[in-house]
């Protein structure tokens, strides 16, 4: 079913991009210049779109039995793959005279579309051949589309979706903001960000293991084992953070001086990187707690969390800082925010982890709102 659902919603947004686009386009303040070669984009990378929702029910049908490395390892293949397949498609003489197809920026919307086929072909046979899930496969499943269970996979899908996209967004905003600071300030601000995005891959991919742990450990009726994945979870993220975090205080203005050799944004990358690696052990346990949460099937609230503590908190806070520290200041308004979404899902977190919140989870399928 979250095959059926994946494909219909990635169907769904290859029309919005093969034939919606096109009409915002002009109405975007996008040069018209470029119009038409983004509109051949996205044309051409569109057929693959609907790919992508049946690539990730298999992904997360291997990841949900904690067989994370097919995904890993397709993801490595897809991006080397992509490396010939835009020189072929994009440029005439790719690897010499005549053996490229010269199609230009829609040939880099056929490679995007070839590799997302590409791995939803090997992620759907990976799911349906593998040895280890044979017990998943057996007795009767219906093929047919279900739409009750479609919209309760929505029900806990949508939630977690947007509660990223809470985060990006303000991520997002505060970059533009900065960005009307000056030219100096919005590289400096992207340096650290850049790193800060980089290192905190540690933390959420601890806690994605978390989730399929604790997900695991309630369907096998097991409150024990679900909160000694909390803690090892929460010992480890915050463990890794804390040596990168050491890491970066160490070495930011050298970090700096990878990215440019001007000065001044060196100076101001460095003690945004400061800023940075004081809130690197906080933001690794709101992550880990948030996908504790996520395993345990707890997804309302937490956006409702998620959207105060970055919109009501962080976002007034870097505003007000912002204005007398610069973009130091809007890194002060992250941190506010992201203590805050740290001390609510610690709360929610102690609340749902007892016996008491995970037997009903273990008995009876109850919802965990």
């Amino acid at each position: 079913q979250a095959a059926w659902g994946g494909i219909a919603i990635g169907l769904i947004g290859a029309l919005f991009l093969a034939f919606g686009m096109p009409r915002l386009l002009p109405h975007m303040g996008v040069d018209p210049a470029l119009i038409d070669p983004t509109t051949a984009y996205l044309a051409a990378v569109a057929p693959g779109v609907p790919l992508v929702g049946l690539s990730m029910a298999a992904r997360y049908f291997c990841d949900g039995h904690s067989d994370t490395r097919p995904a890993m390892l397709t993801a490595i293949f897809i991006a080397l793959l992509n490396v010939p397949l835009n020189l072929v498609l994009m440029f005439d003489d790719a690897f010499g005279p005549g053996t490229g197809a010269g199609l230009g920026v829609t040939g880099a919307g056929v490679s995007s579309a070839i590799c997302m086929a590409t791995g939803a072909l090997i992620l759907t046979t990976r799911a349906l051949t593998a040895g280890r899930y044979a017990s998943a496969r057996r007795g009767t499943v219906p093929l047919r589309p279900d739409l009750p269970a479609m919209l309760g996979l929505l029900r806990q899908g949508v939630p977690i979706g947007l509660a990223f996209l809470v985060e990006y967004s303000m991520m997002s905003t505060v970059a533009v903001l900065i960005g009307g600071i000056g030219a100096v300030a919005l590289a400096a601000h992207q340096i650290a960000f850049n790193v800060t995005v980089v290192l905190f891959m540690i933390p959420v991919s601890v806690s994605i293991g978390v989730s399929i742990r604790i997900g695991g450990a309630i369907g096998a009726a097991d409150p024990v084992a679900a909160r000694r994945a909390l803690a090892a979870g929460l010992m480890l993220g915050c463990g890794l953070a804390l040596i990168t975090a050491v890491l970066v205080v160490a070495l930011a203005p050298d970090i700096a001086r990878i990215y440019t050799a001007d000065q001044v944004v060196v100076a101001l990358a460095a003690r945004l990187l400061l800023l940075a690696a004081a809130f690197q052990v906080i933001d690794a346990l709101q992550v880990v707690l948030g996908g504790a949460l996520r395993g345990r099937g707890d997804v309302n609230l937490p956006l409702l969390m998620m959207l105060g503590a970055y919109w009501a908190i962080g976002m007034p806070v870097g505003w007000q800082m912002g204005a007398a520290e610069g973009a130091a200041g809007w890194w002060y308004g992250i941190l506010a925010g992201i203590t805050t979404i740290a001390v609510l899902f610690a709360w929610r977190t102690r609340r749902g982890f007892t016996d008491r919140a995970l037997r009903p989870l273990m008995t009876d399928g109850g919802d965990a709102r």
